[in-house]
């Protein structure tokens, strides 16, 4: 979770980590918005096509799959040209490819009661004229919010099935989704084979520096089981205290690596260079 990340940064009793628990407490539902954005809906086929993605996320938030909640523009224009001009099909308001008809719906939407809302989630090309039709559609968003799921692996999958969803549209223009959650989500795939992969290549590296240096197999395995030891030994503390695998973390982890490597390392090059004589003390009464 992003937030008990951050808090555990912060002084436990400071203004700002109150402020990340008041929120986590009240409001964390808001940090599973996203949105989904499309360029230049310009064409009859690109509305088809937000048509059928709208239906669709419709149906993932009746089921609760996926997402649960949705405020589509598109979906509130379509109701708004039914309710109030008796219009079942938004295809009837085009003629061959002349949009006018169906700008000038839009702007009498954008101006209702119900769709000044949206106004947001919507570019043109020129200014909004509540007296005349409106201009070609630049950029649009529609803002949806993930089901929340405890599970990394089962997140990831729900935002997968939404970026698949958006690709399969084929829309002429770009189309897809974002969210500032999607930075911590990012970390999550990644993190746990960017930790493996940096550890296994520290342990390579220390093996082949120490035997390189050291020229002795088993002293070089000494110092690399020295830093096994101490590695299992500080990430069983970062269980044990519920400390997020995260970059933070990832980064102590390598940076404990170098810190530990340096005792035994001096210590097996003193035993290689120590010179002396042992002599036998007999403990056998004379």
């Amino acid at each position: 979770d992003v937030y008990k990340r951050q808090i555990k940064l912060l002084p436990y009793n400071s203004h700002l980590s109150l402020w990340y628990k008041t929120y986590r407490d009240n409001f964390e539902a808001a940090s599973y918005e996203v949105a989904v954005y499309n360029r230049l809906l310009m064409i009859p086929e690109d509305l088809d096509k937000l048509d059928n993605l709208t239906t669709t996320l419709k149906h993932w938030t009746e089921q609760k799959r996926i997402i649960t909640s949705m405020d589509s523009w598109w979906s509130g224009f379509n109701e708004h040209i039914y309710e109030r001009w008796n219009i079942s099909n938004w295809r009837n308001l085009f003629v061959g490819s002349n949009f006018h008809e169906f700008q000038y719906y839009l702007s009498d939407f954008l101006f209702s009661p119900n769709g000044a809302k949206y106004r947001s989630n919507l570019r043109f090309n020129e200014t909004l004229n509540c007296k005349k039709p409106t201009s070609a559609i630049t950029a649009s968003s529609i803002p949806i919010q993930f089901l929340r799921e405890e599970d990394i692996n089962k997140r990831l999958h729900n935002r997968r099935r939404l970026e698949n969803l958006i690709t399969s549209m084929n829309f002429s223009h770009k189309a897809f989704s974002h969210g500032d959650i999607y930075a911590a989500w990012d970390v999550d795939e990644i993190v746990a084979f960017e930790l493996w992969r940096n550890l296994g290549v520290a342990m390579l590296c220390i093996f082949a520096i120490t035997m390189l240096l050291l020229n002795e197999i088993s002293l070089c395995l000494l110092v690399v089981a020295s830093v096994v030891i101490t590695l299992v030994n500080v990430i069983g503390f970062v269980q044990f205290w519920e400390i997020s695998i995260d970059i933070v973390s990832l980064c102590t982890f390598v940076v404990t690596i170098g810190i530990c490597v340096d005792y035994p390392a001096h210590i097996a090059h003193s035993y290689l260079i120590s010179k002396g004589n042992i002599k036998y003390i007999s403990t056998t009464p004379r």
